[in-house]
């Protein structure tokens, strides 16, 4: 809801996040939560321990153990973080296809993030 507000430029994006999380009830997006924040610092863990040059079969490895050793209590960890990076690989498509709303240099920043998350998972 908040997220269609702000594309739409009918929300301020300088709002405070309490504003944010009221105005948007039960229905937004839980970011400022305890479990998101864990979430993201462990996904931010493992992108950040995976060298590029690991094999294929070694990265794989290393994503199955890494919620017992990190995140012991994570449930579908491996689930959700695929969830995530197709969510990514589907904005980067939309990024692409938009020709004159998104400059070619941001285009090529998606690009680099994009093949830098290929290298790891």
């Amino acid at each position: 809801m908040t997220a269609g507000r702000l594309a739409t430029g009918k929300l301020d994006a300088s709002a405070p996040a309490f504003f944010l999380a009221e105005l948007t009830g039960p229905r937004s997006l839980p970011f400022i939560n305890d479990p998101d924040v864990a979430m993201g610092i462990a996904v931010k863990t493992l992108l950040d321990e995976v060298p590029a040059s690991e094999p294929a079969k070694e990265r794989a490895q290393r994503k199955k153990d890494f919620p017992a050793r990190y995140v012991p209590y994570a449930t579908h960890f491996e689930e959700d973080l695929d969830i995530a990076v197709k969510f990514f690989g589907a904005l980067h498509a939309a990024v692409k296809s938009l020709d004159k709303e998104v400059s070619a240099a941001d285009k090529a920043v998606w690009d680099r993030a994009s093949k830098w998350l290929e290298a790891r998972l």
